[in-house]
């Protein structure tokens, strides 16, 4: 975080598309393509899975060290083992809680937006679309053992983004964290106060009346990806010491949320 920004330089834009919405989109990991034309992904429908309550507790027993960042105006204290222990604001004393030691629970004030409603949900991540006839899954939240997590509040979080970029970076796991957020502050945006576009790996959405982006940027190995030739063929690599290239993009963003997992395995790779 380079600090507060008094305004998002017009320049993000340059080359961006402007698109109504994420339904039918599909990252391959190089580019967005349109792909799915509303076919029904759901075509071949099996019995529906069903899911138990509750969901064990994992137990947790770590020293507290005495550690604070700032992040929207919350402090995260950290354990000895390195592991985000609490989540508290800034006024209020320190709870001792391993947010990570609880369990799934039903909640029936959720989900935050409805289902099958959010254009900027992409078609293959859209359980409802896709021929779900259930809604129980959207109804889950995590509940730590020893403390509550706040609810997460549309516009209080577009007034901690004010004049500022936050951008999620890495694969489909980010992917689908940068579309729920849309979903969830899409609720409280006026129709005509925001604006959507895309160019290659970047997908930005503004929100005008705070002068805020939340962005895509498709990187799903994080570094650069680059070809060598072997005998007479080429030979896809990635360059380990390499981001200058995507690094370019990443400047001036006050928030970045970095995220790389299965594609480090994922066809060849695992033998490159």
């Amino acid at each position: 975080n380079h600090g507060d920004t008094n305004s998002i330089s017009p320049e993000i834009w340059d080359g961006i598309s402007p698109t109504a919405g994420l339904d039918g989109y599909e990252v391959n990991g190089h580019s967005v393509n349109q792909s799915y034309g509303g076919e029904n992904l759901a075509s071949e429908k099996g019995p529906m899975k069903r899911y138990p309550d509750q969901v064990e507790e994992k137990e947790s027993n770590s020293v507290y060290q005495s550690q604070n960042i700032s992040a929207f105006g919350a402090v995260v204290d950290r354990r000895t083992d390195g592991k985000v222990y609490t989540v508290r604001e800034k006024e209020n004393p320190p709870i001792q809680c391993d947010i990570y030691s609880g369990k799934w629970v039903r909640d029936d004030s959720y989900p935050l937006y409805p289902a099958g409603e959010c254009s900027y949900m992409s078609g293959a991540f859209d359980c409802k679309k896709n021929g779900r006839p259930d809604s129980g899954y959207t109804q889950w939240r995590w509940q730590p053992r020893d403390c509550n997590l706040p609810r997460l509040n549309a516009t209080d979080m577009l007034e901690k983004l004010r004049g500022k970029r936050l951008m999620f970076i890495g694969d489909s796991i980010n992917r689908n964290q940068w579309e729920s957020l849309l979903c969830i502050l899409n609720t409280v945006i006026p129709e005509n106060r925001k604006k959507l576009g895309s160019k290659g790996v970047r997908t930005i959405f503004l929100a005008k009346d705070y002068n805020c982006t939340v962005e895509l940027f498709w990187a799903p190995f994080l570094v650069e990806q680059g070809s060598v030739n072997v005998g007479n063929k080429s030979k896809e690599i990635l360059q380990l010491d390499a981001i200058e290239k995507h690094g370019t993009d990443w400047k001036d963003v006050d928030i970045l949320v970095f995220n790389s997992g299965h594609w480090w395995t994922h066809g060849n790779k695992a033998a490159t």
